[in-house]
């Protein structure tokens, strides 16, 4: 695995049903140390993104 120390780590999901996935490699991204984290998903549900939004830096849904 490449150190992320002092970078933005970009996590793309091709649908994040529950955001329970997507969380955990936040939490993975930032004990590696990203200093940002940003999640980008083509679909979601509002409470996906609603669980994302406090852990992340950016959350990009093209549509909930």
């Amino acid at each position: 695995m490449h150190p992320l120390t002092g970078r933005t780590a970009l996590n793309v999901d091709d649908g994040s049903a529950l955001g329970v996935t997507a969380a955990a490699a936040v939490h993975a991204a930032r004990r590696r140390g990203a200093t940002r984290v940003v999640v980008g998903a083509p679909v979601c549900p509002p409470s996906a993104r609603d669980l994302l939004a406090p852990l992340a830096d950016g959350v990009v849904c093209l549509r909930t």
